[in-house]
């Protein structure tokens, strides 16, 4: 209850492998109570948590209704956060149950993406990082696992390919 969490999808892959750590130094920088780890979404993969942001860079909306009106297509994948805002979670969800509201306003289910809009929305401090040269990849469905795969395998050929060149 009074811990940080780092929280990450067990079916989402991502680089750089410092990524937590570059959180939490960001965390200890700015005094955030959530970090987001923010990561370049490429067009042709699944996402629906794009994030919109202010003039000033801070993140204003996550989930953003709309996403061919966003400039970047940016989606978080991982976080850090404070007992502050596993407080705010559990007044939010507990509040969600008791008033019988088991889905969000958008109808869909409640997911961490409606409770950082709602830590957001309340004035906590939600901060982030961009890892512009990061990678995501979603491996949760057969398709997507296979795809990211590929993906390894030609980089793996590539790379191979260079060192060869690079012996002869």
């Amino acid at each position: 209850q009074n811990i940080a969490v780092s929280f990450g999808y067990s079916d989402i892959l991502f680089a750089p492998d410092d990524a937590f750590v570059q959180l939490v130094n960001k965390r200890n920088e700015t005094k955030a109570d959530v970090v987001l780890g923010i990561f370049p979404i490429k067009q042709e993969q699944r996402w629906t948590d794009f994030l919109g942001f202010d003039r000033n860079g801070k993140i204003e909306t996550i989930a953003v209704a709309d996403p061919s009106k966003i400039k970047q297509r940016l989606g978080w994948a991982i976080a850090l956060w404070t007992p502050t805002f596993s407080s705010l979670m559990h007044e939010f969800l507990l509040s969600a149950v008791k008033n019988n509201r088991l889905t969000a306003l958008d109808g869909k289910e409640y997911t961490l993406s409606h409770v950082f809009q709602a830590a957001i929305d309340s004035g906590m401090l939600v901060d982030h990082v961009i890892f512009e040269s990061g990678f995501v990849q979603d491996v949760g469905t057969p398709d997507d696992l296979f795809s990211a795969l590929v993906e390894e395998s030609d980089a793996a050929k590539s790379m191979m390919d260079k060192r060869k060149k690079g012996q002869k």
